[in-house]
């Protein structure tokens, strides 16, 4: 979901959005799955784009970014 067009601001921006709903989804008690984090992701950032201009707008990131992004992010030993 890097590329070389999209600016850092923007990144950022994404990055923040997927370390957020990652941290607050995987580590509820009901174990909800990636692909449900993944959803909550793609909602997240549908809604920041509306109130941002079409140039502007952020990308969604892949399912396979969100899941490199979980071994990354959280601890495998605390989602056991």
């Amino acid at each position: 979901w890097r590329s070389g067009r999209s600016s850092l601001p923007e990144h950022d921006v994404v990055e923040a959005i997927v370390a957020e709903v990652l941290r607050d989804t995987l580590m509820r008690p009901e174990r909800p799955t990636i692909a449900f984090a993944h959803e909550r992701i793609k909602r997240r950032i549908d809604a920041e784009n509306k109130v941002r201009v079409a140039s502007a707008r952020l990308r969604q990131p892949s399912r396979a970014s969100v899941y490199r992004r979980v071994r990354t992010l959280i601890d495998p030993y605390e989602l056991t």
